[in-house]
This record gives C-alpha cells, sequence and structure tokens, in this order.
C-alpha cells in the first residue's frame, strides 16, 4: 500500500514537471506579447479591406498595416496602454475610396474616443452605426463626400466635444437629437446647414470655428429663421449685414464680435426685439435702427462710432419705448450732450454710455427712468453737477459716474449712497459721502499746495544761488590777487563779481528744458483725457504728475539731451491716455526725438498720421497694445510716414491693435531694424517680406486674421533670437529653423502642428509648443547621451494642449536647468518619473494638469524655488508630498480630482505667500482645524477643500489670520508677478452661482474664494467670516453646520455668491443681509430655517428653490405667507379637537348597537338551552356557583 501511494506521487510529480517544461517551451518560443488585442487587430485588418486604393496615391497609412506587427504600432494608430483597445483611429488623407457600409467592421472598435476620416472618398450614405460609439469625444468626417440626411444617431454620442462634417452634400432637416450633444464646443459650421430651410433657431454663439473662416451665405436660405445668434465666432472672415435684407421673421439677431460691413441704404424687414451689435468694427451709426421700432434690447458698444449720437434713437415711434430695456453704447467715440429725450424710455432697466466722449451736463430728465437698475457714464468729459433728481430711482441698484469733469455734492439718496467711492472716482470737483473729501475742502487744500510748492521753489532758488555765489567769489579773489598790481582789471573783476551776484540772487534756477520743448509736451498731453483704473496696482498716468511751472526734463517719462535741452525720450507706456492720435499734434513739433513708447493706452484709437515720419531721429517707435483701427496712414498704404532711407528705427511695435491690410512701402528701409512686433494683424503676412531684414532678432506675428504663408525652402538670413508664431494656421513645422543656430526663444503654439517634437529644440532655452497636435518626441529617451551634447539650454518648456500619450519622455529629465515645465491637457499616463528630482534645484513651475498619471507623488521631485504646482484632474494616490514644506515660494497648489488620501495638510500654513490651495474631490479627511489654534493663511485667496471628507468643527477665530481676503481687490498685484506667470495657462474647478466653472487668466487675482462644501463639517458656522470683507465666493453647503446663520456674514460686501444649502442651520435668516448689494446668488435651502425671509431687493430677486425645504420660512419669494402657519396650526387643533369629540360619540353609538345586539344573541341561546338542554344548563350554573 506504501509503494502504491509513492507510485501515485511520483506520477503526480512527473506530470507536472513535464507541464512545467511544455509551458517553458510554449514562453520561449513565443514572439513578446503585443499591446494590440486580437479582436482589436482583425477588425481594423477587415476596415482596411472593405476600401480600394489609387494606386497612384503611395501614402495611405494603411499600406504599412501588417498582420504581424503590433496594430498599436500602426502608422493613425493609438491604444489605450492598460487594456489594449483602440481609442484613436486617424486616417485622415489615406485615399480610402468606397462607402462605409452599416456593418462595417470598423463599429468593432467600441472603445474609439477619436476617429478621423477626413479627406477621403467615401461616397455614400453615413450609415446610423455611427452612434453606437458611446465613448467618442472628437468624430471628423470633413470631405468625404457623404450624402443623404445626418443620422439621428450622431445624438448618441455624449461624449462629443468637436465635430466636422463639413465639405460633404448632407441634405434634409437638422436632427433634434443633436441637442443632446451639450458637450460639444467646436468644429467648422457645416455647409449642408444651407439646405435646413424650416430651421427657425440657430445658437453657434462663442462657437470655435478651429480654421477662424466662415463662409457666411450658408445662412442665405434660412429665411424661417427668427432667432439667431452667431456672436463672437472664432472667425476672422467678414459678415454683410445685408445678408439678412430678405429674412422678414428675425426677432433676435446678435452679431457681437464679427467683423460686420453695414451699408448706409441697409433696410431690414424683420421685426427685430433683441440686437447685438457689439465688438463689429462698426464706424458708421447703423442708420437701419430708424425702422426698427420694435427693439427691446440694443448693445453695439466697443464699436469706433464717432460724432453725436443721433436724435432718432432715443424717439424710435410706436411701442419702442414702452418695450425698450436696455441701451449700451459704451467703448466707442460718441460726443456732444446726452440728449434729454432719452427720459422718454421709462422701462429702459439698462443704460451704458461709458467710455466715449459725451460732454455737457447730465439730464435731469434721467430721473424719468423709474424702472433703471443699472446706470454707467464712466469715463467721458461730462460736467456740471449730479442731478439730486436721480435720488428719485428707487431701483437703481448699481451706478459709475467716474472719471469725469463732475462737480458739486454728491445726492445724498439712499441708492446713490449704498454706491462704492469709485463710482464717483476721478471728478476732482465732487464732495461729500462716499467720496472722503467734504464739501468746500479740495480749494482750500489745492491753495495751500500751491502755496507750500511756491515757497519750497523760492527756497530751493536761494539755495542755488548761494551755491553759485562761493565759487564766484572765489574765482574774482584769485584772479584779484594775481592781477593786484593792475587796480582797473581788479576794479572791473569786483563790478563783474557784484553784477554777477545780483543776477543769481535775482534770477530763478535756470531749467534744462527749452521752452518750445515744454508747450509741445503740455499741449500734447490736453490733447487726452486720462481714464485711470484705480483697480490695477501699476495704474500710473504719467501726465498727471506733470506741472507747467517745473523743468520738463523732470517730468515723468520724459528724457533731454543735456547739451541741447531737447526732448529726446517720450515713454508714456500705460498711462491712460484716452482720444484719437491727431495729424497736427503737438507731438510731432518734438522733432528731436529717438524714442517714443505709447503702448499700452488702450483708449488711444483712429489713423496713425502719416507725421510719424518727420520724426527722423527715431530709433524706437512703440505703439503695441492701443486702439489704433486704420487700415492706412492717413490715406495711403500702411507705411511708416516718411522714414529716412535707410530707417535708423531699431525697435517698431505695432502689435495688439486693429490693424489690416498689406506691410507695404517702407518696410524695405527697415534694414537697422532689431525688434518688430505685427502681432494681432488683420491681414495676410508673407514671411518673405521680412528677408531684407539682415539685422532682425526678436519677430512677433502671433494672432493674425490669416494664415501665415512660410515657403518650405525659405531661407531666412536674419540672426534671429526670438520667433513669436502663435495661432498662424500653421500646418508644418517650419524647416528653415533648424538651421537657426541664434534661436534661443520659440513660441509656435496653437497651431495646427502634427507628428514628433523635433530633436533640435532641445538646444533652445525657450519653448512653447502647447496647443498644437503633437503625438510623440523625436529621439531615443537617451538621446542626449548619444549625441554627447549637455542638455543645459532649455529652461521654460510648454507643450500643453497636444496629443501625447504614454509615459513622461525620460528625456526631459536631462534639462538639469529647466524652471517652468506644462504639460496639462494631454493623456500621459504612467508615474511620475523619479528623475524629475535631476531639476529640483531649478523648477519654479511643474504643471501635470488633466492627464492620466498615476500612483504616490515623489517626495524628491519637489524642489525649495517651486512657485506653483498642478497636477489636478490625474489618478494620483498616496499622501501629499510633505517635501512641500520646504517650497518657501510656493504660491499655486492645485491637486484637485485625484485619489489623495490624507490628512489636512496643516503644515502648508508655514508657506508665506501661499495663495491658492485647491484639494478638492479627492479623499482627504479629518478635521481642518487644530483645538484652540486658529488657521493663519495670510496670503490665501482661494482656498477649495470640497469633495472630501473633512470632519469636526471650525472655531470661531477660524478665520481670523487670513488677511489678503480682508484687503482690497487688486487686478495685479505687481509686475514680477505678471511676468512669471505670463507664458503658461493655470486653471481651477470652481463652484460660484450653482455652476461649475474654470477660473483662469487674471481670474486668479480678483475672485477670493472658500468653498468647503461636500464634506462632513459641524457646529457653528465661525463668526470669524465676518473678517473677510473681500471675499467674492462663500460655499458651506453639503455639511452639517448647525446654529444660527452670524450676521456678521452682512459685512462682506464685495460677496456676489453665498451657498449654505443642505445643512441644518436654524433661526432666521439675518436681515442684515439686505446690504449685500452685490450677492447675486443665495441658496439656503434644505435646512431648518424659519421666520419671515428678508425683502432686500437682492433676496427678493431670488427664486424660490434657494429658500425651499426650510418648513419655517415664510414670506416672498415663497407662496406661504407669514402668519399663515399659526393660523393654520390653530384651525389644525380646533379640527382635532372636533375629530376627538367626534370618535367618542362614534365609540358610545359603537357600544350601545354591540350591546343590543349581545343582549338579543343571549336570550335566543339561554331560551335554546332552557328549552332542550335543561341538565346540561343547571350543571354550568352549579360549576359556577
Amino acid at each position: 500500500m506504501h509503494s502504491c501511494s509513492e507510485r501515485k506521487m511520483m506520477t503526480i510529480w512527473s506530470l507536472c514537471l513535464i507541464f512545467s517544461l511544455f509551458n517553458s517551451l510554449l514562453i520561449f518560443a513565443s514572439p513578446a506579447k503585443q499591446l494590440c488585442r486580437s479582436d482589436q487587430k482583425n477588425a481594423l485588418l477587415e476596415f482596411k479591406s472593405e476600401f480600394h486604393f489609387n494606386a497612384i496615391a503611395g501614402n495611405e497609412k494603411t499600406q504599412r498595416w501588417t498582420n504581424t506587427t503590433d496594430c498599436c504600432s500602426w502608422d493613425g494608430i493609438s491604444c489605450d496602454i492598460k487594456t489594449g483597445n483602440v481609442v484613436e483611429l486617424n486616417l485622415w488623407g489615406s485615399s480610402l475610396n468606397g462607402s462605409l457600409r452599416s456593418n462595417s467592421s470598423l463599429f468593432r472598435l467600441q472603445h474609439l474616443q477619436s476617429l478621423n476620416l477626413s479627406s477621403n472618398n467615401l461616397a455614400g450614405i453615413l450609415p446610423d452605426s455611427i452612434g453606437n460609439f458611446k465613448y467618442l469625444k472628437v468624430l471628423k468626417l470633413y470631405g468625404c463626400s457623404f450624402f443623404g440626411n445626418i443620422p439621428s444617431s450622431l445624438g448618441n454620442l455624449s461624449y462629443l466635444t468637436h465635430l466636422d462634417l463639413d465639405g460633404n452634400d448632407f441634405t434634409g432637416e437638422l436632427p433634434e437629437s443633436l441637442s443632446n450633444l451639450n458637450q460639444l464646443t467646436n468644429g467648422p459650421i457645416p455647409g449642408s446647414i444651407s439646405k435646413l430651410v424650416g430651421l427657425s433657431y440657430v445658437d453657434l454663439s462663442f462657437w470655435d470655428t478651429e480654421r477662424g473662416v466662415v463662409d457666411f451665405s450658408i445662412f442665405l436660405h434660412l429665411k424661417s429663421l427668427t432667432l439667431l445668434d452667431i456672436s463672437h465666432l472664432n472667425s476672422r472672415s467678414m459678415l454683410d449685414l445685408s445678408l439678412f435684407s430678405n429674412f422678414t421673421s428675425l426677432t433676435l439677431l446678435h452679431l457681437s464680435g464679427n467683423n460686420l460691413h453695414i451699408s448706409s441704404t441697409l433696410h431690414l424687414p424683420s421685426p427685430i426685439g433683441s440686437l447685438g451689435l457689439s465688438s463689429c468694427n462698426i464706424s458708421e451709426f447703423p442708420k437701419f435702427l430708424r425702422t426698427q421700432t420694435g427693439l427691446f434690447f440694443l448693445n453695439i458698444s466697443a464699436n469706433q462710432f464717432q460724432g453725436h449720437v443721433p436724435e432718432w434713437l432715443w424717439r424710435l415711434p410706436g411701442l419702442g419705448f414702452r418695450i425698450y430695456k436696455t441701451i449700451d453704447v459704451s467703448g466707442n467715440r460718441l460726443e456732444g450732450d446726452i440728449p434729454q429725450s432719452i427720459g422718454l424710455l421709462k422701462e429702459l432697466i439698462m443704460l451704458n454710455m461709458s467710455n466715449n466722449a459725451f460732454t455737457g451736463h447730465i439730464p435731469p430728465s434721467l430721473s424719468n427712468l423709474t424702472n433703471l437698475q443699472s446706470l454707467d457714464l464712466s469715463q467721458n468729459r461730462l460736467s456740471g453737477t449730479i442731478p439730486p433728481e436721480l435720488e428719485k430711482l428707487t431701483f437703481l441698484a448699481w451706478m459709475n459716474f467716474s472719471n469725469n469733469m463732475l462737480e458739486g455734492p454728491i445726492p445724498q439718496g439712499t441708492q446713490i449712497q449704498s454706491q462704492n467711492s469709485s463710482s464717483f472716482a476721478h471728478n476732482p470737483g465732487l464732495c461729500g459721502a462716499p467720496l472722503k473729501r467734504s464739501c468746500g475742502e479740495g480749494e482750500e487744500e489745492a491753495r495751500k499746495q500751491d502755496e507750500e510748492k511756491e515757497e519750497k521753489d523760492q527756497v530751493l532758488s536761494w539755495i542755488a544761488a548761494a551755491i553759485a555765489y562761493a565759487p564766484g567769489v572765489f574765482c574774482g579773489f584769485v584772479i584779484g590777487h594775481i592781477l593786484e598790481r593792475k587796480m582797473i582789471t581788479w576794479r572791473l573783476c569786483l563790478v563783474f563779481s557784484l553784477s554777477y551776484s545780483v543776477l543769481v540772487f535775482a534770477s530763478p534756477a535756470k531749467n534744462l528744458c527749452r521752452p518750445d520743448q515744454r508747450d509741445a509736451l503740455w499741449d500734447f498731453k490736453n490733447e487726452f483725457i486720462v481714464q485711470k483704473d484705480d483697480r490695477l496696482s501699476y495704474s500710473n498716468p504719467k501726465t498727471e504728475s506733470w506741472r507747467n511751472n517745473t523743468d520738463c526734463c523732470s517730468w515723468d517719462g520724459v528724457r533731454c539731451y543735456l547739451q541741447t535741452g531737447n526732448v529726446v525720450e517720450l515713454n508714456l507706456w500705460g498711462s491712460f491716455l484716452s482720444g484719437p492720435l491727431r495729424s497736427n499734434s503737438s507731438l510731432f513739433r518734438l522733432q528731436h526725438l529717438e524714442i517714443l513708447n505709447l503702448g499700452s493706452n488702450p483708449n488711444l484709437y483712429g489713423n496713425i498720421p502719416s507725421s510719424l515720419g518727420n520724426l527722423s531721429y527715431l530709433t524706437d517707435l512703440v505703439l503695441s497694445d492701443c486702439g489704433f483701427t486704420a487700415t492706412r496712414f492717413d490715406g495711403g498704404p500702411l507705411d511708416i510716414g516718411n522714414v529716412s532711407s535707410p530707417s535708423k528705427l531699431r525697435n517698431l511695435g505695432l502689435g495688439r491693435n486693429n490693424f489690416s491690410g498689406p506691410m507695404l512701402g517702407s518696410t524695405s528701409k527697415l534694414v537697422s531694424l532689431k525688434d518688430l512686433d505685427l502681432s494681432f494683424w488683420r491681414d495676410s503676412l508673407n514671411f518673405s517680406i521680412f528677408l531684407h531684414l539682415t539685422s532682425l532678432e526678436r519677430l512677433d506675428l502671433s494672432y493674425p486674421n490669416t494664415r501665415i504663408m512660410i515657403s518650405s525652402t525659405l531661407h531666412f538670413p536674419s540672426p534671429i533670437y526670438m520667433l513669436k508664431l502663435s495661432s498662424c494656421n500653421i500646418s508644418h513645422f517650419p524647416k528653415f529653423l533648424q538651421s537657426k543656430t541664434s534661436l534661443s526663444y520659440l513660441d509656435i503654439s496653437a497651431n495646427q502642428i502634427e507628428g514628433q517634437v523635433p530633436e533640435w529644440l532641445w538646444r533652445l532655452r525657450y519653448v512653447d509648443i502647447s496647443q498644437n497636435s503633437f503625438s510623440s518626441f523625436e529621439g531615443p529617451s537617451d538621446v542626449f547621451q548619444r549625441s554627447g551634447r549637455q542638455p543645459n539650454s532649455t529652461m521654460f518648456f510648454l507643450g500643453s494642449g497636444n496629443l501625447f500619450t504614454g509615459e513622461i519622455p525620460r528625456m526631459i529629465c536631462e534639462l538639469v536647468n529647466l524652471q517652468t515645465l506644462v504639460l496639462s491637457n494631454n493623456n500621459f499616463s504612467g508615474f511620475i518619473p523619479q528623475c524629475f528630482k535631476n531639476f529640483n534645484t531649478t523648477i519654479s513651475v511643474l504643471h501635470l494638469q488633466n492627464n492620466s498619471l498615476s500612483g504616490a507623488f515623489p517626495q524628491e521631485s519637489i524642489g525649495g524655488r517651486l512657485r506653483s504646482l498642478d497636477v489636478g484632474h490625474n489618478r494620483l494616490s498616496g499622501k501629499l508630498p510633505k517635501s512641500l514644506v520646504n517650497c518657501t515660494q510656493l504660491e499655486f497648489l492645485n491637486v484637485e480630482d485625484n485619489r489623495f488620501n490624507d490628512t489636512f495638510p496643516f503644515w502648508l500654513r508655514s508657506l508665506p505667500i501661499l495663495q491658492f490651495l485647491v484639494l478638492r474631490s479627492n479623499k482627504f479627511h479629518g478635521p481642518v482645524s487644530f483645538p484652540q489654534d486658529s488657521m493663519n493663511f495670510s496670503k490665501l485667496r482661494i482656498f477649495d477643500v470640497s469633495q472630501n471628507l473633512f470632519t469636526g468643527v471650525l472655531p470661531s477665530d477660524y478665520f481670523a489670520g487670513w488677511s489678503a481676503m480682508s484687503s482690497p481687490v487688486v487686478y495685479v498685484e505687481a509686475i514680477v508677478h505678471m511676468l512669471v506667470f505670463q507664458n503658461y495657462h493655470k486653471s481651477v474647478g470652481l463652484t460660484n452661482k450653482g455652476s461649475n466653472m474654470d477660473l483662469v487668466g487674471s481670474g486668479f487675482r480678483i475672485y477670493k474664494t472658500i468653498d468647503v462644501s461636500g464634506n462632513r463639517l459641524e457646529g457653528d458656522i465661525p463668526q470669524s467670516i465676518g473678517l473677510l470683507k473681500e471675499l467674492v465666493v462663500l460655499n458651506m453647503s453639503n455639511n452639517a453646520f448647525t446654529g444660527h446663520i452670524p450676521p456678521s456674514l452682512s459685512n462682506l460686501t464685495n460677496l456676489q455668491s453665498l451657498d449654505l444649502s443642505r445643512n441644518r442651520l436654524s433661526g432666521t435668516i439675518p436681515p442684515d443681509l439686505e446690504k449685500l448689494t452685490f450677492l447675486a446668488w443665495m441658496n439656503f435651502s434644505n435646512n431648518m430655517l424659519e421666520g419671515p425671509i428678508p425683502q432686500g431687493t437682492q433676496i427678493q430677486s431670488q427664486n424660490s428653490s434657494s429658500f425651499a425645504q426650510n418648513p419655517g420660512l415664510c414670506g416672498a419669494p415663497l407662496k406661504r405667507s407669514c402668519g399663515e402657519g399659526e393660523e393654520e396650526a390653530r384651525k389644525q387643533e380646533k379640527e382635532d379637537e372636533e375629530k376627538e369629540e367626534k370618535d367618542q360619540v362614534l365609540s358610545w353609538i359603537a357600544a350601545a348597537i354591540g350591546y343590543g345586539h349581545g343582549v338579543f344573541c343571549g336570550f335566543v341561546i339561554g331560551h335554546i338551552l332552557s328549552s332542550y338542554r335543561h341538565d346540561w344548563l343547571m350543571r354550568i350554573f352549579r360549576s359556577f356557583a
């Protein structure tokens, strides 16, 4: 028996050995495992076989697909690294010929997220099966020759963000199901929309057309339209308003933000009620408005209107004034008086006439506009007093009279006095609350200042005279000593010395500035008004400090030549000058100017005078970032006037204006030019026109109106150092750049470049390739070791918004001097490389937001110079790296929407300048406060810990040390911050006014936000919240807060959004919240609040849902009136008493009925028993006895 068991064991061991050897053979004999799944490969190969190919087209991607290779490596294919599923198929221009069948094997690729079949011959009907790709985000079918109806199944693609059906022959109606595509944000507008003749409503506002070109004639046949909104299209095409002259049903037409042409004879027969023509580059007031009698909304702001507002605008006949609601003519160049007839528009709600050149007095007839809620007359030239009658406008919640020439006392009405002092600023003659200057104070102060200044000047003159007198006496003494024997000479010297002394003491100190130069500058100053913006900390209108009785060479922005007193430099950058630069401007009397900088004055407008060319000594001319809109210089082609040949100009800045037209004439003379800025040019530019600029070092052609044309054979001789080609519609990497060894700074972002990032780019110091379609990096990961080059050049690398996949390439770790790395908005996966520690001593900006990175964040990657870290929207886990505590310069930290599992990082309090802390949507847990220890985040502006698992109580003094949220809002705190953070895109999610939004750009400086929603916090809301007077958004919803709403919330006078919903708050809503005039959105729902709702305007304007599910609340906007509850309770009590009495009566009646029936039954039973069972009945009685 023992031997039998041994034989069995041997048999088992033998089988195991054979199996193991067989398995080893299989492993060694098998090829390397492929990422691609076999079912995906088969579907792709079958899809390829469904088409035939043009014999002469040798570039189709599918030719290189073979069954023996990994399909994830095939051209045009991208796979999910974890699953092997095909997620992207890009066969653009692959010479596919044949129809796309409804049972095509393509539809077996169920995990596709991006599909591009554009520029193939797929003539046929687009099958309904296209709607089966439930994960699809990008669908490009441009130029495929599809015809027939657009399939309604497209509405199933709920994740779709990009749809391109242009260049096909679709017919029929647009499917209603397309309204389900609420994620759709961009793509060309399909030409087939022109065939949807029954369409009545089209809204394409803020649509990103991708190519920047729209054929507006596609709307020509849509005569049934009643509502059309194509405002702010990403389009550079011209729209002629006569396109709509045959439309008869339009009631809403919004065209803002487009380049508009309006004929003076245009007539629109449609009964338009709402018309938006803002920012349309219109220079002549539209006459067709005169016949639009049904208007109730008109926005023609931010155009180029000049002259007077036509009187007929205020006298539109019929029902016009009764239903007029909004007029916006701001941001133009309108002048003259505001007409009295504006008082006829009694139903007007919003009136904006700001940023024009209106003069005269504010018409008292404005007091007739009893429904007016918003009035803006700022940044004009209005004089006189603010009419006291405006006190009658009880609905007027917001007004602005700043930057005018108003004077006298400010009316004392409640609505006027509730305004911020900034609404009346920069009116030197205004006085009274809310300004700090009391009436009568200004003149006395001015007189005192003048007297003090005059005394000071006299003292300085005497000091200067005394200093000059002493050397004069000494010189006279020496000369007299030498010539002591010649008495005549001595006497002459004595007379001369005394005369000189008298002249010195009698004369004022000599000015360096020549009088003609001073007069020219003073006259130039008076040609403009200054429209200062107090919200900007760098606000510095230099001309305001100029004084006519001082040396003009000491004026701010002015520099003179010491030998001659001629002005050679005038630098008024960012001085808030407003007005046109006239051809006869006194500026051109400064004939010796070498440097002229009028940049960053956005309210300078009109044609650039050719007189500029007469300033023959100019070496630097900067007119960037102004409001110049001319296509010509005083009637001629765009030229720099009569510049000398060759010109002395070395720096020419014309960028960020609205120039258009070809660059002609004198550009060939600019042979000395080193710096040229033509960004935002509104016409085509051919790169070859710059070939003769052989000294050019810096060139900016970013954001042109059309494509920049760059030949593939271009040879550019200039020693170019910096080149900016952002958003130039470039589709191929310019080849000439590779040979430019002098190039150090390259911005080629926001173009359409695909393929690999060239290896040679790593020699540049600054590289921005963001917002393109790059998919990988050229060269192996050890490219630097192989080439023997030291990768110490690149310091700034921005590669966000591309199509990078896989792991972050290790070659980046070799960039040991890297300071800024931005790889956000790609599809990188895997871990954050440990080798990032190679540049942790230099890195200051690290942004990896919105990828698919996982694992823990490596502690070693954090360096002491880090200023901004953004790893939001990934899959990172573990704990927040505590090495961040060493980053004493850290300002921005965003880890939102990850899987961090940690307690609150109290140690971040030691970071002295941390301003933005976003921990939103993770698994942080535990308390957010230490017992008896306040949270001192003194610089914090955004604090978002929402959607976590935090618990505990917030102490009463929790917010006591948060001083940045108590100080006034400043848009930009320091120029250094602008320089550090201007070159990359920051974005965080924010819940504001009940909706999710992305906070980007200047919003970081403006918004001051606290969001602790979606946790498990409890206890009272801290009273110290009332200290944060500059708070804009407060969200404490969806917690377990108890107690009363603190009345100190009424101190938050800048609050715009307040959400306290879904807690356990009790008591009343504090009446003091009526003071919060900027509070546009609030939510108190789902609590246990009671009592009347305060009746302030802002509170009463809310929807009733903001107060719902609070059984004790009453009053408008709820339908339950106050007192109604007690009456109901009393009525209910009475009904209960009546019911109880009724129940008692019913109980007695039931008892009586039961008793009667009982007696009867007992009698019958007794009779039967006594008659037939008498002996048995007697035994029962005896037993009871």
